[in-house]
């Protein structure tokens, strides 16, 4: 009975590990109904425990972890794709990405592990993240003074991959375009 008592008061330790986890995601979703949802799963998590909020047994548990499941697949991606080139000054490293969500700190701190020497910047169109070692600061700069980003440029938002583009340029390449 005991040892049964211990392995109950385990699961719901981990649950509840989990639904912070979740949480947290889910309150960095964008939605405008996010946080009266986000409020009800509180309170069914109070009214019927954790298992039940991850089960998925209410509407607004399916959409709450629909939500922290969006935003952690950006971070994901963001994490597993983003490229970073050498900025103006010699420490620093400068990529170029567009979040959905606000979630460039947690990208941010999770490559400030890799490169603890750096300071590493993201620009996300007219903002620009910079992770100096001291925390993530936002500032409004313009692109233009990081101009070896504008390699990146040219396939910003265009219709074609650039493995068809490449293939259109060549003289008598057969691509879609």
């Amino acid at each position: 009975v005991v040892k049964s008592r211990l392995a109950a008061g385990r699961k719901d330790r981990r649950r509840i590990a989990r639904l912070e986890h979740i949480y947290r995601y889910a309150l960095r979703h964008s939605v405008d109904s996010r946080d009266r949802v986000l409020l009800k799963v509180a309170g069914q998590v109070l009214d019927h425990g954790a298992a039940y909020v991850l089960g998925r047994a209410s509407r607004e548990a399916c959409l709450a972890l629909s939500w922290s499941h969006q935003v952690y697949q950006e971070v994901h991606v963001a994490r597993r794709e983003l490229k970073f080139l050498r900025g103006p000054n010699p420490r620093e490293l400068v990529a170029v990405w567009h979040f959905q969500f606000p979630v460039a700190d947690l990208v941010l701190q999770h490559f400030r592990r890799r490169w603890r020497d750096r300071i590493l910047t993201i620009v996300d169109g007219q903002r620009t993240y910079v992770h100096d070692g001291c925390g993530v600061k936002l500032e409004m700069t313009p692109t233009t003074s990081y101009p070896a980003l504008r390699v990146w440029r040219p396939f910003e938002g265009a219709s074609i991959l650039p493995s068809q583009a490449q293939m259109v340029a060549t003289p008598g390449g057969q691509g879609i375009a």
